[in-house]
């Protein structure tokens, strides 16, 4: 079915090393931003940008190139936001 609401799950596994994997719900279609910034709010990737369908999607969420360290994941949507902490460890 389709979700009432919108949520993103805590990654897993966190922490990570090679990729995490979040799922999160859209109640409507969306545009979907998904990107990685620094502690200090300052973007070092952006992994998804595009419209999704309504319904609940899952992303994998490679380490890239990135150091060790703490970031924040983050998914926003026109009208809706949610950032969930990882903790990349090499």
């Amino acid at each position: 079915g389709i979700p009432t609401e919108f949520w993103v799950s805590e990654p897993h596994p966190n922490p990570f090393n090679s990729q995490t994997v979040i799922s999160y719900a859209l109640p409507v279609g969306a545009q979907v931003t998904i990107r990685m910034t620094d502690v200090a709010g300052q973007e070092v990737t952006r992994w998804f940008e595009g419209d999704r369908q309504a319904g609940i999607h899952q992303m994998t969420i490679p380490a890239g190139n990135l150091p060790s360290g703490q970031y924040l994941l983050r998914l926003e949507t026109q009208g809706f936001a949610a950032a969930r902490k990882v903790m990349l460890v090499r």
